[in-house]
């Protein structure tokens, strides 16, 4: 089986980008302490409708879990090949100091967006 899940903090604020394809990808840095001397760094991405309502309403400290499948990211640089595991999948939006009127709308519309039927998706890397 392959379906990673872990909760955390934003390290930073979302980046949205978009595949060649014209798909959106919300990527998240996300620090998970589980009581180690040492926090573990990973990074996930949410392709499609649910991509932007993670960059407008996610910021920097926001406690997130994500869901989904491993994927090991790959590339080269300086002749040295160089690989990364990432999570691809669904974020939920967790609690914060203060739950105002845009973070209710926020889950609300994430929740909307993961029911959309992606097997149109061909830019998803899974």
């Amino acid at each position: 089986m392959n379906n990673p899940s872990i909760t955390g903090r934003l390290t930073q604020d979302v980046e949205l980008r978009s595949t060649n394809g014209g798909t959106d990808v919300a990527v998240l840095r996300i620090a998970n302490n589980d009581n180690r001397d040492k926090p573990m760094f990973v990074t996930a991405e949410v392709y499609g409708p649910g991509a932007k309502p993670c960059a407008t309403y996610l910021s920097k400290g926001r406690e997130v879990a994500v869901s989904g499948r491993l994927v090991i990211d790959t590339w080269e640089k300086d002749g040295v090949k160089r690989e990364r595991p990432k999570i691809v999948g669904r974020v939920e939006f967790l609690g914060s100091a203060s739950r105002g009127e845009d973070d209710r709308f926020a889950d609300a519309a994430l929740a909307a967006a993961a029911d959309v039927d992606r097997t149109a998706d061909d830019d998803i890397p899974f």
